[in-house]
């Protein structure tokens, strides 16, 4: 989605930027229209007042007596806090069934702990190791469970794992995944964490990977490395830091909040909401050699794979001055994305049709009947394969009906525009079917976001309002992100 120069009764085209992004979400930024009763949309806004956080903890100790009565006592006292403990009883499980008497006591009493997790550990020697041997150690952890059901482990660190791809190392990161998915005796979440200890080529990751321990060195190289750890994008819980040898001097309270906002989610905390995303790679779907983007390959199936999610490719049609060709060959691009050498999960449900016409036409009608089609038979686009059209004003109803678009955007303004139209423009838009209604509305005053949510959602099923200015509201989150979606989560339609 990109700046318009006028969007009512459009007769000056837009000026197109050749790339959307943001630092903390390259992948995936873009116009997110969100579904009412509860769509939103994505992005990575200021850290809020309070942002859970975990303790991922390498318990790499033999557990003596006494040597883990630290930990005993800290997540007791903590009990508000969650703690992920990574057991090691011999670089690995050993080579026994059972861990041996000391650790099988000490483990069980933290599975008896509420707000503690363990997880094995298994070293995968930066994708070198013997597979087999992996499968193995793990499958050695599962079995604990045979022994004693408070024993269970509830998922694997896989430590040392490669950052760099090859085709190779993908695949052998996917089989050790496999294993723990495939493990009987591992409790649920099933956890699987990697530890590459820097942030890995995204094509080695797939949606099975719960965590990634995206930096374990010292301190003095955590602030060296703040641009590339702000870089980070996805959801914040999928990140884990271990920051080693703290000054003594060092402010432990403040450095663990700095750490804590790295990243942001929004999705995984609002279930409620339908998010409609609108991927953007190239000014469409990007071609060798930019594309596959490394950033986009690895947000689109994180995205996919949350149920609150439908993600749709960009597409620019020019108010049908685009030759059709140049449409469909963007749109059976993303359908073949399913095909290339990139993580599970790279698809869109959909296409978004910017710079659709308002105005009725003979040539128009047929131009959107023959692209429109084109989505909802293109192999590679998967279900429900929705067609949004954005003319960013109330088109003709004769223009769109044979086209039947899933989704209309009928205001693309900012609100002071949208206050100056006229009685029979709103009407119009009153008139239009409540479930096929987007509405767009930039330049908002924040403390306007909540009454102007309330109002819209009685028009429109889909909705995106941002105090930002057009053009920048496509690039970034303003600072009124956070209250757009609690305002979508907390006000009836």
């Amino acid at each position: 989605m990109e700046a318009p120069a006028r969007l009512l009764r459009r007769s000056q085209r837009r000026q197109k930027q050749t790339r959307i992004g943001i630092a903390v979400a390259v992948a995936v930024v873009v116009l997110l229209v969100i579904v009412v009763p509860c769509a939103v949309l994505l992005p990575s806004g200021p850290a809020g007042p309070k942002q859970p956080s975990e303790v991922l903890l390498p318990l790499y100790i033999y557990p003596s007596s006494g040597a883990w009565e630290p930990l005993f006592n800290a997540v007791t006292l903590n009990s508000d806090v969650n703690f992920t403990v990574i057991v090691n009883p011999e670089s690995g499980p050993g080579s026994g069934e059972s861990p041996g008497d000391d650790y099988v006591s000490a483990i069980q009493r933290l599975n008896a702990i509420p707000n503690v997790r363990t997880v094995g550990y298994v070293r995968t020697g930066y994708g070198d190791r013997d597979i087999d041997t992996v499968t193995r150690e793990v499958a050695t952890y599962s079995g604990w469970s045979q022994l004693n059901n408070s024993l269970s482990v509830m998922g694997i660190f896989f430590d040392e794992a490669p950052h760099e791809w090859t085709l190779e190392r993908q695949r052998y990161l996917a089989a050790a995944n496999q294993a723990v998915v495939d493990a009987a005796g591992i409790r649920q979440p099933k956890l699987i964490i990697h530890n590459p200890g820097t942030p890995p080529d995204p094509r080695l990751d797939d949606t099975r990977t719960d965590i990634i321990v995206a930096f374990e060195s010292p301190f003095d190289s955590f602030q060296d490395r703040q641009a590339d750890l702000k870089s980070l994008s996805g959801d914040r819980s999928s990140y884990s830091f271990m920051v080693l040898d703290v000054p003594e001097g060092e402010n432990m309270r403040k450095l663990v909040q700095r750490m804590s906002r790295q990243a942001r989610y929004f999705i995984r905390s609002h279930p409620e909401l339908q998010f409609i995303i609108i991927v953007n790679p190239n000014s469409g779907p990007g071609a060798p050699p930019w594309w596959p983007d490394p950033g986009y390959v690895r947000e689109i199936p994180r995205l996919n794979a949350f149920d609150n999610v439908c993600t749709l490719g960009y597409v620019r049609i020019d108010y049908c001055h685009r030759a059709q060709d140049e449409v469909l060959a963007d749109i059976r691009a993303y359908g073949k994305w399913t095909g290339d050498e990139v993580p599970h999960g790279t698809f869109v449900r959909g296409i978004f049709f910017d710079e659709s016409p308002n105005n009725f036409s003979l040539n128009g009608v047929k131009y959107l009947e023959n692209i429109s089609n084109e989505v909802r038979k293109a192999e590679g686009i998967d279900h429900p394969r929705f067609v949004l059209q954005n003319p960013g004003t109330l088109p003709e109803e004769r223009l769109v009906a044979p086209s039947r678009p899933d989704i209309t955007a009928v205001c693309e303004e900012s609100l002071e525009k949208y206050h100056s139209y006229s009685p029979a423009e709103k009407v119009g838009i009153e008139a239009w079917p409540r479930s096929q209604c987007c509405m767009i509305l930039h330049t908002v005053p924040k403390q306007q976001i909540r009454p102007l949510v309330r109002e819209l959602r009685r028009r429109a099923a889909y909705l995106f309002i941002t105090e930002l200015g057009i053009g920048a509201c496509y690039q970034k989150w303003g600072s009124g992100w956070e209250e757009f979606v609690d305002a979508m989560a907390s006000v009836d339609p």
